[in-house]
């Protein structure tokens, strides 16, 4: 098998001498030798519970399955050996996946469940999205050639009405092609070339990042940016954080852009904006002067409409006065320089202004900040990470520094996580500087920093 590997570590209690030998006897029983998840005792025994628990009343629940298709196939092909390989790799995969509410176990050949301990409709298809995405982002090679890895999902919820266990494996068994009002239907994928992979639609999509954020598994956070050089405002930028971390989905969605999800990833920044520019109206009656930097991407910058709605969104929440600096990556400037001039041009008088952010890489300096009417440009943070110990560093920084004062701009310092760092930056003459070495982040404006 080629490919990246995986280690999977099992961090265990600490028990007394006289339990161990019957600790250790208890966990050999209900872990599978081959894939070192939970075997079909123990999942029977949990369902079991689960089951009980929801015929009385006391919660519902959900059995996710996931199903490698013709295994039998699988090794005829290849042999025993190497379809052993591919699902101990699988195993691994879903492994990254799991969360609290999560009980996940190999249950027969090719065939893994997952119990979800949640009443939660949204929240149980975006577990089922997430798993999905995890076979989906697993790719095997088999002697130099990628493999198509045929599977298929069924989510059966888990309630009062059910009739026992057999009826809940039945339902879960069924082709993912069915849909009733106890099963929700995922359809099955394929993981192979480019040509042959099919993905989650971005209505999919929308759902499972929906359900994300709305479960606090993603969310933006406030980093406190300080004033070196510059005025007295209250400065913050916004990022966005994964509130989990094994929670999989904001590493997910942070790559849907290169995958062609722009619906997905325009819902995501402007539900984002939503959210810090009601957070900003609030915090604004007690602190009228503070800003916020928020970062949009190539595909939201280039969205049919966004003017209109960035107009409706200041309005509906009274801000004014220049007191949300949009961010566009300098490179995504250059190459769209006429349509960010357009942007610029119909926000000209509107609560809004631009910034440059991951400036300085080796364009231009002074023809783009001459191009386009921006106030604030905030250095590539490469350069910032490293100029502690490489003088090009310190001489880009430097020079990028020089250039925004002789241009009237705003110089911001991004990521900086050594207070010996903060010292240079402030004999360089930098306006203000945000990282670690700053002020920690915070999820609400209102929450006092020292910076």
């Amino acid at each position: 098998l080629e490919g990246e590997q995986c280690i999977q570590v099992l961090v265990r209690p600490d028990v007394n001498n006289e339990t161990v030998a019957k600790t250790q006897e208890t966990q050999a029983l209900a872990v599978d030798a081959l894939t070192q998840l939970y075997n079909r005792t123990a999942f029977i025994d949990t369902l079991t519970t689960i089951a009980g628990r929801a015929g009385s009343g006391e919660g519902d629940a959900a059995l996710i399955y996931i199903t490698l298709n013709e295994c039998d196939v699988l090794t005829q092909q290849y042999g025993e050996k190497i379809v052993t390989k591919i699902i101990q790799r699988i195993a691994q995969q879903l492994q990254q996946g799991v969360v609290a509410t999560d009980f996940l176990a190999y249950v027969d050949m090719g065939v893994f469940a997952v119990l979800v301990d949640s009443e939660q409709p949204d929240y149980i298809e975006q577990r089922a999205r997430i798993y999905q995405l995890m076979i989906d982002k697993l790719k095997i090679k088999i002697k130099g050639q990628l493999l198509s890895l045929m599977h298929s999902l069924t989510v059966t919820r888990i309630g009062e009405t059910h009739q026992g266990i057999e009826q809940i494996l039945q339902q879960a068994r069924q082709p993912a092609v069915t849909s009733d009002t106890h099963q929700r239907s995922v359809p099955p994928l394929v993981t192979g070339t480019e040509s042959e992979k099919t993905r989650a639609s971005n209505e999919d999509w929308l759902a499972a990042v929906k359900a994300a954020m709305e479960h606090g598994y993603m969310r933006h956070v406030f980093q406190p940016i300080a004033n070196l050089h510059g005025d007295e405002r209250v400065w913050f930028s916004v990022q966005l954080q994964d509130a989990s971390e094994a929670h999989p989905i904001y590493q997910t969605v942070n790559t849907l852009r290169d995958e062609h999800d722009d619906a997905v990833y325009c819902y995501i920044e402007q539900y984002l904006f939503e959210q810090v520019m009601a957070e900003l109206a609030q915090y604004q009656q007690t602190d009228p002067e503070s800003c916020v930097f928020i970062p949009l991407s190539r595909t939201t910058l280039m969205k049919p409409g966004l003017v209109p709605w960035l107009r409706q969104m200041s309005e509906q929440h009274q801000i004014t006065d220049k007191s949300v600096i949009i961010n566009i990556e300098e490179a995504v400037a250059v190459e769209h320089i006429e349509d960010i001039k357009g942007l610029m041009g119909e926000l000209a008088k509107s609560p809004f202004d631009f910034g440059l952010s991951e400036f300085g890489s080796g364009m231009d300096f002074s023809a783009t900040i001459n191009e386009l009417a921006i106030d604030y440009i905030t250095i590539n943070k490469t350069f910032i990470e490293t100029m502690g110990s490489d003088s090009d560093s310190q001489a880009v920084v430097k020079a990028t520094i020089d250039i925004a004062k002789q241009a009237k701009k705003i110089s911001i310092a991004d990521n900086v996580t050594e207070p010996s760092i903060t010292a240079l930056l402030w004999q360089m003459g930098v306006d203000y500087a945000q990282g670690t070495a700053i002020a920690p982040l915070t999820t609400c404006l209102d929450e006092e920093q020292e910076a």
